[in-house]
């Protein structure tokens, strides 16, 4: 009795071991909506931008973005909502609370493309302007978007091309 225990025991450590899978990636979803947000580290504009009242610029950090608005926090929620959280640095009437900004979705069949109705796109007439934005680039620390801008209602060709590079609120 003794024989056949040790027997298969020895056996059984001779086996071959149960093949080990390998992780699936995440899915664009799931980075995406990390949990911390996403915090925008350059945004650069072509062809450059030109704003209402200054100079041509391809950095739009200096000719479209303010600065108290450089580190918030970007949140996209598994439920579609799109939130802000301010940074440390506040434009006027900001409280350093979340706010809601909209809602978010990608396109169907096209898994790269994100639709935006931001509530800074709501139109008098009560509907949203949607924006749409390519994934160029996401993984567990970067994400990087490419936003047509387009200063016709037609929308046939842009008139900017932004480029949004975020990485990973701490």
């Amino acid at each position: 009795m003794a024989l056949t225990l040790v027997c298969a025991i020895a056996l059984s450590s001779c086996t071959k071991k149960e093949e080990e899978t390998e992780p699936v990636p995440p899915t664009k979803t799931e980075l995406l909506t990390q949990v911390k947000g996403w915090v925008l580290t350059s945004a650069t504009s072509v062809p450059a931008f030109v704003p209402n009242v200054g100079t041509p610029n391809e950095d739009l950090f200096e000719s479209f973005f303010e600065e108290c608005e450089i580190d918030d926090i970007n949140i996209f929620k598994t439920n579609g909502d799109m939130v802000i959280k301010y940074g440390g640095t506040l434009c006027a009437g900001q409280t350093g609370a979340e706010e809601f900004l909209g809602k978010w979705k990608f396109i169907e069949g096209k898994e790269d493309v994100i639709q935006f109705y931001l509530l800074a796109y709501y139109e008098d007439n009560g509907n949203y302007s949607p924006l749409e934005a390519k994934i160029v680039n996401i993984n567990e620390t970067t994400l990087q978007l490419r936003v047509p801008i387009y200063e016709s209602k037609k929308k046939v060709d842009p008139t900017y091309q932004f480029i949004l590079s975020y990485k990973v609120a701490q």
